[in-house]
């Protein structure tokens, strides 16, 4: 597998996997459909599930030396490449949450956490959004390129994307709800050197700021000319797995937003020091645990502008419905090279399975996209 040294590594960025497109302008993209012309496509089987400690336990295995932590990147070839296409394919189809070792395009270095999700107070809506909700969860925090450094006044996109395993017995198999949340897509100017603050804010439904990619945006439109092919939606993801997964019969209530943002217990004074977010984490953990992320939601916002300069304007609850609430770092080859977080196909109606809608075309859908599980 090449995890590659390039020499001109590409500044791209998406909601964190392999699905989420900048459009810069209508020229870079084809003709649009309106989504009573895209097929309509079958959701993906059901996989037999796997337990949280059997992933848990691959990404325990092939660690990497935090004080030499790899940097990976993609080229432009890589970008325009048919397996570009595959992948962003296979991340809408597959179920499965570990694959063969595979070499990640976009968001190629990360650090993932175990711990649980955790929800706290009373809301409106279903499944595993509901008061009293707590499982056992893995996530993974990446910067969405290999600028991995914050640094005060310059721009930088980080992804936050979960698993939770909805059953209490961390050995049962179980299909996963995953969930898909980062900064602005086009980056966040940073507000000091460091992730750990509680002003970084990572949604479902990010801000999108081209300029800020500066000399990164030409790359912007090269993804977007292969990943408009495969998904309707590419900015917003949303959270209907979270509200169906271990529900008792009750309606799918699923909020249109949420964002992650840390906990100010652990907010911290100094500006920071400009490290890599990987080790950041990873040394925040090994002083004290836990690490915090609270949960807000909404269903009150909208998006105004177009793909390349998108702000959500939300009205957010003014309290936290609970927690993430993560108590170990890992650092390894599977955590960056064989985790797989689905990205919700995009439905019509967020509440109704029946109403996805998704674009089947080019080389993603030419041959079988694998729903086992690969356990090791």
């Amino acid at each position: 597998m090449d995890t590659g040294h390039f020499s001109f590594p590409i500044h791209i960025t998406g909601i964190t996997g392999l699905l989420v497109l900048l459009s810069i302008g209508p020229a870079c993209r084809g003709p649009e459909q309106p989504p009573s012309a895209i097929p309509t496509v079958a959701a993906a089987p059901p996989s037999e599930g796997i337990s949280f400690n059997e992933v848990l336990a691959v990404l325990r295995t092939q660690r990497y030396d935090p004080a030499h932590l790899p940097l990976k990147a993609a080229s432009l070839a890589d970008i325009r490449s048919p397996q570009m296409l595959k992948d962003a394919g296979r991340t809408l189809d597959s179920t499965a949450d570990l694959l063969p070792p595979f070499r990640r395009l976009l968001h190629p270095n990360g650090i993932c956490l175990a711990g649980e999700w955790v929800i706290e107070k009373d809301n409106l809506y279903s499944g595993l959004f509901k008061a009293g909700t707590h499982f056992p969860l893995i996530a993974r925090i990446s910067p969405a390129t290999d600028n991995v450094a914050p640094h005060k006044g310059h721009p930088i996109s980080i992804g936050l994307v979960g698993k939770v395993f909805p059953n209490h017995n961390p050995d049962r198999p179980v299909n996963t709800a995953n969930f898909i949340t980062q900064t602005d897509i086009g980056g966040i100017i940073a507000a000091r050197s460091k992730m750990l603050y509680a002003g970084l804010v990572m949604t479902n439904a990010p801000d999108t700021t081209a300029i800020h990619r500066g000399l990164g945006v030409p790359a912007f439109a090269a993804l977007g000319r292969v990943l408009d092919q495969v998904d309707v939606r590419k900015l917003e993801r949303q959270l209907y797995p979270l509200a169906e997964a271990n529900k008792s019969g009750e309606p799918t209530r699923t909020p249109a937003y949420m964002k992650l943002t840390l906990n100010s217990s652990l907010e911290t004074s100094g500006p920071g020091r400009g490290q890599d977010i990987r080790l950041e984490i990873w040394e925040q953990l090994q002083r004290r645990a836990p690490l915090l992320y609270d949960i807000t939601l909404s269903d009150e916002g909208h998006t105004e502008g177009p793909d390349f300069l998108r702000k959500a304007i939300v009205k957010w609850d003014t309290t936290p419905v609970g927690k993430l609430v993560f108590t170990e770092a890992i650092l390894s080859e599977p955590c960056d090279d064989q985790i797989h977080f689905r990205h919700p196909p995009w439905r019509e109606d967020v509440n109704d399975p029946a109403s996805s809608v998704r674009k089947k075309r080019g080389a993603a859908f030419g041959q079988p996209l694998g729903q086992t599980q690969q356990k090791q």
